[in-house]
Parts: C-alpha cells; sequence; structure tokens
C-alpha cells in the first residue's frame, strides 16, 4: 500500500485543509494519507537516544561565560592527571606514535564524535598553550600516555569505541551536575589528543604522515 504524508509546522490544522485530507482519504482508498506535525514530531523525540539527539541536533552552543570558563576547566583536567603520575610510577611514552591517517574509519570511531572532535579542534590551540606553560612539564608525556593507556583498558574490557570515548570524556570531566563546561572541555582535550598522539590502536599498514 502506497502512503501519503503531509508535512507541517502549524500548532492547528486549518479546518479546509483537514476537510480536504478526510475527502482525499475516501476518494484514494487504497493509499495510507496522514500528516506529520509538530506534535508528531515531539511524539517521536521521546523515543530517541541520548546518542540519536546529539546526531540529530548536533552539539549544544556555549555562551561567552562558558566559553570563557573553558581554559580554567582544561586546566583542571591537566592538573589531575598530572597529580595522577606524579603520585604513581613515571609513565612509559614508548608506545606513542604519530596519527595514522585512516585512524577514524579503522577505530570505527562513531559520527557523533567525529563530529564532536571536528567542532571542538578550534579550541585545541588552547590545550597546547596550556601544556607548554604548565609548571609541570612532565604533562608533556602524562596526558598523551594517560588517555592511551586508558583506551587500552577500556578496549580489552571489550567496550565499544561509542563507550569508550564517552567513559573517557566522563573520566576527564568527572560528574557533572550542571552545566560547567568541563564536559566541553573534556571533548577538546580529548580532540587535542587524538591529533596530537595515537590515543587509538593503530595497524602496521595504516597510511601514516611520517612513514
Amino acid at each position: 500500500m502506497k502512503e501519503w504524508v503531509f508535512t507541517h509546522n502549524l500548532i492547528e490544522i486549518p479546518s479546509d485543509v483537514t476537510k480536504k485530507i478526510v475527502d482525499m482519504k475516501e476518494k484514494f482508498k487504497d493509499i495510507e494519507i496522514g500528516v506529520f506535525g509538530l506534535q508528531k514530531y515531539r511524539e517521536l523525540l521521546t523515543e530517541l537516544s541520548p546518542d540519536d539527539m546529539d546526531e540529530l541536533f548536533g552539539i549544544r552552543s556555549l555562551s561567552t561565560d562558558n566559553v570563557n570558563r573553558l581554559p580554567e576547566c582544561i586546566m583542571g583536567i591537566i592538573g589531575k592527571i598530572s597529580e595522577y603520575y606524579n603520585n604513581n610510577n613515571i609513565p612509559d611514552n614508548s608506545s606513542i606514535r604519530p596519527v595514522p591517517l585512516d585512524k577514524m574509519e579503522f577505530n570505527n570511531i562513531p559520527i557523533k564524535w567525529r563530529n564532536t572532535f571536528r567542532m571542538w579542534n578550534m579550541f585545541t590551540l588552547e590545550v597546547e598553550k596550556i601544556l607548554a606553560d604548565y609548571p609541570d612539564e612532565n604533562v608533556l608525556e602524562f596526558v598523551p600516555v594517560f588517555l592511551n593507556k586508558s583506551y587500552k583498558d577500556m578496549k580489552l574490557q571489550g567496550l565499544s569505541p561509542q563507550n569508550i570515548l564517552d567513559n573517557l570524556s566522563e573520566k576527564l570531566a568527572g560528574y557533572i551536575l550542571e552545566h560547567d563546561s568541563r564536559y566541553e572541555a573534556s571533548c577538546i582535550v580529548l580532540s587535542s589528543m587524538f591529533e596530537s598522539c595515537v590515543i587509538f590502536e593503530d595497524k602496521d599498514k595504516s597510511s601514516n604522515p611520517d612513514s
């Protein structure tokens, strides 16, 4: 059976339009005829997962105050990583290699996180600046190794790339009760490290800028 769906963005459909649709249903009995408006749209939204919502609407915008808080939040994330390693053994960075050109495909990075990386890449210079000026120069090694090791640990647990990135972001930002730019700061750090070090897995024949 064929189906005709008439879409609109009206709060209420005018009576003459409703009558016309009723008449069409009588005339074309072999065709399913209906309308899709705001109410139906709202009903469908309730069926979407948070990830589906992100993919549909994109990343939320930030106010000027939120943007101004980003350096402080990024500094806080880097500080936590520095503190972690200064209280433990110095990490081994020998496994860190240049990024393969096809890392997105090879690691099955989901669309949501590809878009997130592209969105927040504009702020990654802030990460580089904070790392360069940070009192503890070892953070230049600490941060890439921390994320690389965290990825591998989650990979061994059988988590999907989507879950790994979600967990890495939560691990960096901590528990967020209110919107205070920490989530965005964690995405910026991930985006920066994704471009500057191998957070994820590599392959022997992967296209590599330095090979």
